[in-house]
This record gives C-alpha cells, structure tokens and sequence, in this order.
C-alpha cells in the first residue's frame, strides 16, 4: 500500500508536470513501489532530500570507496602478520603503532566519505 504525503495546511497548490520515456517511467514507478510510496512522493523527497549529484560525482564517489576498500583488505592482511608474529613470539611487534595508526587514517576517509553521502 503506498503512503501518502501528509496534509499540508492550505494544502499545495503548485503542479509540476515531467515528460518522461516509457523506460524512465518504468524505472520510476518500480523505484516507488519497491519504497511503498507513490511517484509524486518518491520524487519529492528525492528532490528536496539535498543528496543530488551528477554522475561523475557518484563515479568518484565509488571510486574513492573502492580505494578505501583496497586500503582496508590491505591493513587486515598487516594486521594478521603483525599476529602471527605476536604469536609466535609472545612479544608485540614494533610495526603496532604504525598499523593502528594506518586503520584510524582509513576509518577517517570513511568517515567524510559518509559525511559527504548523507544529508545536510
């Protein structure tokens, strides 16, 4: 069932009208369905949620993303050597401090990468 927006007092009184192709029409609608609202409403919140960027910008948004990815399985495997040699040698290895430091820098970059995703 598809929520609709709620009663606004005086009600709203603007009509915007948008041309689209049978494809983007069947985009849109299976995009509102899938979120249970209607297409009028799912193209509001879309508009007005502040989280609009061209697609360059989400290229490099998944990008950078996909860097960070990399940096992270990299860190896990120093992680499990610095590990193996703790074990091993029941003494913690010098190169501690440098890896944590290396995971705060990367969880950093995730960190403003999500601060840049999310609304203002």
């Amino acid at each position: 069932m598809e929520k609709r927006l709620t009663k606004q007092p005086g009600g709203r009184r603007h009509e915007l009208k948008v041309r689209l192709t049978d494809e983007q029409r069947a985009k849109v609608s299976g995009r509102a369905s899938a979120a249970g609202v209607s297409i009028s409403r799912l193209m509001v919140e879309a508009a007005l949620s502040g989280i609009t960027r061209t697609a360059t910008e989400r290229r490099a948004i998944v990008i950078e993303l996909l860097a960070v990815r990399r940096l992270v399985v990299a860190l896990g495997n120093n992680v499990n050597q610095i590990a193996r040699v703790a074990n091993a040698t029941e003494q913690v290895p010098a190169e501690v401090p440098a890896a944590m430091d290396a995971v705060v820098r990367v969880l950093a970059r995730l960190d403003a990468k999500a601060s840049e995703m999310s609304p203002s």
